[in-house]
């Protein structure tokens, strides 16, 4: 819609006006461009991995030239701000474009982040997990000691490795591997 695309140009004249202004001279509150979705931001990483891509996809072939209005007059009035304001629509749809590309490249950053910090929880020395693990081990025992028992279970350890694993035959009970 070329309002849109008003405000877009509006946006972008704001960001390069703050961009070459002295930090004291720049307008309080405005923070630049930001592309916001339903699960977040995507320059925050906050926004899915699908659809950051698929906005990304949509933006590398949006031409805003083909904007519409309902008003004729208006979609002229405001081709010819981004005219005279941006130096066409070449410009502006590359500045849309390195603005979403800068967004995407955050992204990816803060989601690696996200996969580092939890690849290192999941490598992480077992004694914590097993403390917290013990406390749940307690609650089955004690519900487990208090019903009559008729199922079977196994441990094992590995000899090559210092892995150990359980398992036991009851429907709803759950296999634990340990790692050192």
């Amino acid at each position: 819609r070329s309002w849109c695309l008003f405000e877009l140009l509006q946006t972008l004249i704001r960001v390069d006006q703050d961009g070459n202004s002295h930090p004291k001279e720049r307008q309080a509150g405005f923070q630049g461009m930001h592309f916001c979705t339903a699960s977040g931001i995507v320059s925050r990483g906050e926004a899915s991995s699908e659809v950051s891509l698929r906005m990304g996809e949509r933006i590398s072939t949006l031409r805003l030239q083909d904007a519409k209005a309902s008003s004729s007059p208006d979609k002229q009035t405001i081709d010819g701000l981004v005219e005279t304001q941006m130096g066409g629509f070449c410009e502006i749809n590359g500045k849309l474009r390195a603005h979403f590309a800068s967004a995407l490249a955050a992204s990816r950053e803060a989601t690696l982040r996200k996969f580092e910090e939890i690849d290192s929880q999941l490598h992480r020395p077992t004694s914590g997990a097993l403390r917290s693990r013990s406390l749940t081990d307690e609650n089955a025992d004690e519900s487990a000691s208090q019903r009559p028992s008729n199922s079977s279970s196994h441990c094992s350890s590995s000899s090559s490795s210092s892995n150990s694993s359980c398992s036991s035959s009851e429907p709803n009970d759950v296999t634990h591997t340990i790692l050192p």
